[in-house]
């Protein structure tokens, strides 16, 4: 990734792969990566199938080398763990450049 990019990534967030489930259905993860992003609010809200919840939406930059999954656990600097919506790698002609992670930044009140 270029040094220009990189520098947009001022902050830090945790990713903890899913490893599984515990007997009563709970999800477990693995140790947490720290990894330099830029975090960016969309302004957009996406409303659910029943159209009675709104979340917020925003999208977390990180580098292509870094591992995560839909299931896995996102930390955002200031503790809250939006639930991951969707991931896009981006590409220039050299490969895979960064992941685009889209995430619900918060919940809004019910419609």
């Amino acid at each position: 990734m270029e040094p220009q990019f990189r520098r947009l990534m001022s902050a830090t967030v945790t990713i903890e792969p899913l490893t599984g489930t515990t007997g009563d259905g709970t999800p477990s993860y693995g140790p947490g990566v720290k990894v330099p992003a830029a975090i960016v609010p969309q302004g957009s809200r996406f409303l659910s199938r029943e159209a009675d919840t709104a979340v917020d939406l925003g999208m977390v930059f990180v580098d292509a080398t870094v591992a995560v999954g839909m299931a896995d656990r996102l930390t955002l600097p200031d503790g809250t763990q939006p639930p991951i919506l969707g991931i896009f790698t981006a590409w220039d002609d050299r490969g895979p450049h960064h992941q685009e992670i889209s995430v619900g930044l918060r919940q809004a009140a019910p419609i």
